[in-house]
Formats: C-alpha cells, structure tokens, sequence
C-alpha cells in the first residue's frame, strides 16, 4: 500500500517498429522512490502461476513483502510501469482499487493492449498516476494519464511533444526531468538502432534515473536487465551492473 499513499518519481517509456534494432518493443521503468529505505535491501522477482480462469504466470518486479504490482512483466508480453503524476485532488480518491493492484491485475489477466486498457478502465481508479504498458503481442506501447475521474491513452502519435520529446514513430517516454534532454540527445541518433543494453548502460545513468530500481523489458527475446542500489556502498541503482534475467524457464515451469 506504500506506493498508494506516496507515489513515486520515475522514468518510463517504450520503443518498438522503427526506433529499436529488432522492430520489437523495449520498455523500461526507472524508479526513483528511496534508494536508502529498509525495503531497498530486499528487492524480489516472484513469478507467479495463478490457479484462476483466464490467469497466465507473470512475474512482479518489486521486494519481500511488497503488495501489488509497480513494475511487472507477463508471460503473455504484457509489461507495466508507473510515474509519479499529480493533480487537484478532486481527480483522485484513496477509496477504490489501489493502482498497484489494478497494474497486478493487468498482468495476470490481460493478453493484448486493448485488454489491459479495458481492464484500467474499467477499475475503481483512485490515484493520479502515469502508467506505461506494453504489449508484445500488438507490438506497442501506450503512457495513461490515469486517476480516478481521468484515463486519457497516448501512443507515438499524441503524446505531448516538445522540445525534450520530439514525435517519432516508435518512441514515447515520460522523463523524471521534463526540462532535460537527455532522452532526446540519446535516442535521436540511436533511432532505428535502440537496443535493450542502450537504455540500462547509457540512458538510466547518464540522465540519473532509476536510483531504487532499473528495469528494461526486452520482448523480442522474454528477457529483463535488472539493476538495485547497493545497501552498502549507498550506490544507486542505475549506477549498478545489470543482471539479466532470462524469464522463458520460469514462465514454463509445470505446477
């Protein structure tokens, strides 16, 4: 329930078709929540395999204890994130499903984009967040503006483009700096060659985001690059080595 109640600033964003190296879509989720709290400690990928209809196994990204999804990745290719947001409070409620169960619940029951919009949709929505869900089956992305009396879905076509964010076919993002370019600098001369590795090895460090949790979602192969701040050294997240993480085994399991 923590993230209910706090919310977090974070990057989040998705590349497919023409921006990325192998057409398929790359997502990352970058956390920048407290990289100093006792729960940093204990980060968990637990991959589940739902006995209930319709459910297919998903693994939640986050840390022993922690209820409900905020990072996620499913064996039908349907990947979550979420971003801080804001708003006037007469866009949100706390009575209602938290948005870390809805996201859960995109994971275990969604197989396309249109399902897992359908399912946001038509939740009982309580915060004002921004959330990133990707869909290898449709080969996209989409960033929500989600609340409780808001659900507005952009793609590569109607995002909000400016400076730092130039329309592109393929590409959309939402920044932990708005005002930076640093996503720009890189993914503009990357375009049509964007691999997982550019995003955790230069993206993440170099615009200094992610510092409680990077995670890059590589559909084409059902991989993750995962990278948590180190307890001891205080060093943050995205300034760690990655650990891939090669999901097809733990999907496939027989329960």
């Amino acid at each position: 329930m923590i993230p209910e109640l706090l919310k977090a600033s974070c990057s989040i964003g998705g590349w497919w078709g023409p921006a990325t190296e192998s057409g398929q879509l790359i997502q990352l989720r970058a956390l920048d929540w407290e990289e100093h709290a006792p729960i940093s400690k204990f980060p968990m990928i637990t991959v589940y395999h739902p006995s209930e209809a319709g459910s297919v196994p998903f693994a939640n990204i986050a840390w022993v204890g922690f209820m409900g999804s905020l990072t996620g990745y499913s064996s039908a290719k349907i990947g979550v994130s979420e971003r801080l947001r804001g708003g006037p409070s007469s866009t949100m409620t706390r009575f209602g499903k938290p948005w870390t169960y809805a996201l859960r619940d995109v994971l275990q029951f969604s197989k396309t984009i249109d399902d897992a919009l359908n399912n946001l949709k038509n939740t009982d929505r309580t915060c004002s967040v921004y959330l990133g869900i990707g869909s290898s089956v449709n080969n996209t992305y989409r960033l929500i503006e989600y609340s409780e009396t808001e659900f507005n879905v952009y793609d590569d076509t109607n995002w909000h483009f400016g400076n730092t964010h130039p329309k592109a076919k393929g590409m959309i993002w939402k920044a932990y700096y708005d005002d930076r370019t640093c996503f720009k600098n890189h993914f503009l001369p990357k375009y049509g060659k964007i691999t997982p590795e550019d995003v955790w090895r230069y993206v993440a460090p170099r615009s200094e985001t992610g510092d409680s949790q990077v995670i890059v979602m590589d559909y084409a192969n059902n991989h993750i690059y995962a990278m948590y701040p180190n307890p001891i050294t205080h060093t943050v997240g995205y300034n760690r080595p990655a650990i891939k993480i090669d999901l097809n085994p733990h999907f496939n399991e027989q329960w």
